[in-house]
């Protein structure tokens, strides 16, 4: 197979499956012709392909792809086709040849989420910077078998190869035992790093992106250079890459380009900045937990395969180790709540109890105070009457976190339930110069949900971001409903208060964690996270220290009961 470079290449195909390495086949915003004629910009010599089989253009801003006869057999996703509009992630088989059609990071349009870098400067994320047609591509459970493949093939040879392979190997088996003896997350990965450095001689940096749920977007988890005074701060990515590694589970890696001849021209490498890269995901079974990214400024001498394999191979330790523990912790997480669970309803019965036997009490004093008509007196048993209600909605609180209520779904309209509680926001806002702003969907989304446990969620969120923005000037809370481009409900709830620091942002679901000091119980936000996600949703915050906070719930699409107006 040959292939004609055209210019600006934004999309790409690659042999499917991918179970050797291949590169990356630009496709250009002109005309690219498929075919086994060696006059093609693609050509694929095997029987089953035409001389001149189809053609795919760039038109009106999309591929559209075009059989050239209706007798040359050209299919999309299995559907036979005569001509067809191109989507990311789609599969083009030509004759008995079939392409995975892969585009650049600014055409993208997943369902998933894009990843996210954590903002602390240890990365630098590049679009475009480097062509993928300039790297190897191949899927990484294939590439991870590569190893034993490899050591077969060393094991004819005599002198080094041989001996690197056994070495190698040696590593992988040490790499194995290290992590099933580590229980501790970051000690995992820094062993992992340090054994794959000490297995590539050729890479100068290392570097693994997790998220916290396979779910979640990723975040930079661990970093790792051989030389004290290398570069760690910028780790030059394209997003394209990052892309196609996570979503379509590819192993990439910078092919020779001291073979090259674009690249022999060393102040082109300078210029373009270039590195000898290995990515490549981390795979439990078919989900992706994160990435492993290594890295060389010496680019004519890349990393070999056997490099590749190696990285693919600890890259799957790596993640059935991470895997492990975190069901490990989830199970010691169920069993702490269950036990909290079990404390905290015995200790709110009992504080209950004690609050009722002492209130015949607290009543007949407070009686015999008001004789007194004493200013001083009166203003002190007021502060001990606050503390009462304080010990007993707190003890109410403890009560409805560790009850399991069963939800009582019915589909409700959102924007009716906001507005029900708008009046009773408003009078609280106004007395306190706090102004109220609702931004609600035209659609008027109605969904499946439980009414009574939402509006506490609601005056939850809202009474956070009271105490948010009090004594601010031009104090401000803004509620939000929309529907999103994937159907599913969004609903936010936005203040310009005094944020929440960065430090402190991944507690704030955590049981009993509070930032209100003495007047907060830590139980709101984790009843709020355990509705949420009851109804199969998530609950995020955006925040920033002086600027305000923005909490945003999202319910997914199967929840909706009724789109329309009312």
């Amino acid at each position: 197979m040959t292939m004609q470079h055209p210019p600006h290449p934004e999309a790409y195909l690659i042999p499917f499956p991918a179970e050797s390495f291949a590169k990356p086949l630009p496709i250009g915003v002109g005309q690219t012709t498929i075919g086994s004629d060696s006059t093609n910009t693609i050509q694929i010599a095997h029987e089953s392909i035409a001389e001149q089989h189809a053609f795919i253009v760039f038109k009106d801003g999309h591929y559209l792809l075009s059989e050239l006869d209706k007798h040359n057999r050209t299919f999309v996703n299995g559907q036979r086709i005569k001509t067809a509009n191109l989507q990311h992630h789609d599969k083009i088989t030509f004759g008995h040849r079939t392409f995975l059609f892969l585009m650049k990071s600014e055409s993208l349009n997943l369902s998933a989420p894009k990843p996210f870098f954590a903002a602390h400067d240890t990365i630098k994320l590049h679009d475009g910077d480097l062509d993928p047609s300039e790297l190897l591509a191949q899927r990484a459970k294939d590439a991870a078998k590569g190893i034993f493949r490899h050591l077969e093939a060393a094991l004819d040879e005599d002198g080094d190869s041989s001996s690197q392979a056994h070495q190698r190997l040696s590593l992988l088996y040490q790499l194995s035992e290290k992590l099933r003896k580590t229980k501790v997350l970051d000690e995992v990965l820094r062993n992992g790093l340090e054994l794959i450095l000490q297995a590539i001689p050729g890479a100068e940096r290392a570097l693994v992106l997790l998220g916290s749920n396979p779910e979640a977007d990723l975040e930079i988890s661990a970093v790792k250079v051989r030389e004290a005074g290398t570069d760690q701060k910028s780790f030059p990515i394209s997003r394209t890459i990052v892309d196609w590694v996570l979503t379509e589970k590819m192993a990439l890696a910078s092919q020779n380009l001291a073979e090259d001849a674009r690249f022999q021209d060393s102040d082109s490498i300078r210029i373009h900045n270039l590195n000898a890269i290995v990515v490549v995901p981390m795979l439990k079974d078919d989900q992706v937990l994160g990435m492993l990214y290594i890295d060389s400024r010496d680019v004519l001498n890349t990393f070999s395969l056997q490099d590749v394999a190696f990285a693919a191979a600890a890259a799957n330790e790596l993640a059935l180790c991470i895997e492990n523990i975190r069901l490990q912790n989830e199970l010691i997480q169920n069993e702490r709540m269950a036990a909290i669970g079990l404390t905290m309803t015995n200790m709110a019965h009992s504080i209950k109890n004690l609050l009722s036997l002492n209130q015949n009490a607290v009543d007949l004093l407070g009686v015999q105070l008001q004789g007194l008509k004493d200013k001083q007196i009166d203003k002190t048993w007021s502060h001990v009457l606050q503390s009462f209600t304080r010990i007993n909605n707190l003890a109410a609180n403890m009560l409805e976190f560790a009850r399991d209520h069963e939800l009582s779904l019915q589909p409700m309209f959102i924007n009716h339930i906001i507005q029900s509680n708008r009046r009773v926001f408003e009078q609280s806002l106004s007395s306190k110069g706090i102004a109220l702003e609702l931004k609600l969907s035209e659609a008027n989304p109605c969904w499946m949900i439980d009414g009574n446990q939402f509006q506490r969620v609601l005056v939850n969120l809202a009474v956070n971001a009271i105490d948010a923005v009090k004594n601010r000037e031009g104090a401000k809370i803004t509620i939000t409903t929309a529907v999103d481009e994937h159907q599913d409900l969004k609903i936010s709830v936005a203040d310009n208060g005094c944020g929440i620091a960065k430090d402190k942002l991944g507690k704030i679901f955590e049981l009993f964690y509070t930032t209100k000091g003495s007047r907060g119980s830590g139980l709101g936000l984790p009843m709020v996270k355990k509705y949420v996600e009851k109804l199969g949703g998530t609950i995020e915050v955006q925040s920033e220290v002086d600027k305000g906070s923005t909490f945003t719930l999202t319910l997914p699409k199967s929840g909706a009961a009724q789109l329309g107006k009312k």
